[in-house]
């Protein structure tokens, strides 16, 4: 078999890919060109091109870059691997949070998180933000289920939590996400909770919390 005909092989090998295994191979894709590429950079086109397929796949299964880029690192960081803290205080709960907050921005890159923000935000109304980015997401959902806890505890009554307390952490560490060009490091994220978080939620929680 000649070297051409081996390249033809190959490369009918690499169309004849389907399903799962092409998606696989178009988030490997994504993943390793995030390392070397910075988001503002990275198009459609030149994930098809590094994944050895077409634009048309990639906009048959994501409508824009940014939910290919999602879908990348959710394959690499599932929701499921961020382990929601349960130490027995709302103190020491919500510095494990941020822990791993820090720990999932070392892994996705600082400088991705900001495009793909920035890029998500895009157009979006203010009424929208809050409702998408702080009432529903993920983080807020967690801290809901901290307060739960303290309260099974009769650490607090929920009835004096509102849902902006739920809400705080995130908006929170939004302000020092978009208020530094470097990323934060651990102390700046257990700042938010000694000198913000804790004095706020203090009127609240019984002395064994805090």
């Amino acid at each position: 078999m000649t070297e051409q005909t081996d390249q033809n092989h190959g490369q009918a090998k690499r169309t004849r890919r389907r399903g799962a295994a092409l998606e696989a191979d178009i988030l490997a894709s994504t993943l390793t060109l995030l390392e070397t590429t910075r988001y503002e950079d990275l198009t459609m086109e030149l994930i098809a091109r590094h994944a050895h397929t077409n634009k048309s796949v990639l906009y048959r299964r994501w409508p824009s870059k940014t939910d290919v880029v999602l879908a990348a690192i959710r394959s690499r960081i599932p929701v499921q691997q961020f382990k929601e803290p349960d130490t027995g205080t709302v103190h020491s709960d919500l510095l494990a949070m941020y822990d791993e907050i820090f720990t999932v921005m070392e892994q996705m890159h600082y400088g991705n998180i900001m495009g793909l923000l920035r890029e998500r935000l895009h157009g979006i109304s203010i009424g929208d933000f809050f409702d998408r980015f702080a009432g529903r997401n993920y983080l807020t959902q967690i801290v809901r289920r901290i307060f739960g806890r303290a309260a099974e505890r009769g650490h607090v009554n929920l009835d004096d939590v509102d849902d902006l307390m739920y809400e705080l952490p995130v908006l929170t560490a939004g302000s020092i996400f978009y208020g530094h060009r470097d990323a934060p490091n651990r102390a700046q994220l257990y700042g938010l909770v000694e000198r913000i978080l804790m004095p706020v939620y203090a009127r609240i929680l019984d002395t064994q919390e805090l």
